[in-house]
């Protein structure tokens, strides 16, 4: 979805392939600013059980990571326009690190909503959330693959 719409948006700007990663970024990094200001209102009611006011603060912790890591991304990808051969390697390198990272966060937070006690309304609109998030952070990967893969 997200990449459709940079691809379509590229086809009337034509935006580089470092531009398109930057921006697929910036879509990860809103979506994943919008799921941490949801899984803070949801933390924040008193229909919590226990176990779902733990399992959201951990989730709020990897979803915090994840925001980071993108972050480091963006401001990584700023400057590889600017470097060739191994500085360049060595960027993109980071930045795919980064952002392997941040999905590996994001579904780490959907962990403490595992198991028989947790299957109600909190675990299913928290994962719709954190699916959202993943899927525009794969997208924003497949498209630093690929830019790193154009320069090689």
């Amino acid at each position: 979805m997200v990449v459709v719409t940079l691809v379509h948006l590229n086809a009337h700007r034509s935006l580089s392939p470092n531009q398109l990663a930057q921006a697929a970024l910036k879509v990860s990094l809103d979506r994943s600013e919008s799921a941490q200001t949801y899984l803070k209102q949801v933390k924040r009611s008193k229909d919590l059980n226990p176990r779902e006011r733990s399992a959201l603060g951990d989730c709020l912790e990897e979803v915090n990571d994840s925001l980071d890591r993108v972050r480091n991304s963006i401001r990584e990808l700023k400057n590889v326009d600017h470097v060739k051969g191994q500085e360049f390697v060595m960027h993109m390198s980071n930045v795919q690190t980064w952002v392997s990272s941040a999905l590996t966060d994001e579904n780490t937070c959907m962990d403490g909503f595992s198991g028989g006690e947790m299957k109600g309304r909190v675990q299913k609109m928290v994962r719709a959330h954190i699916i959202d998030v993943a899927h525009v952070t794969s997208n924003a990967l497949a498209l630093i693959n690929h830019f790193a893969e154009k320069h090689r």
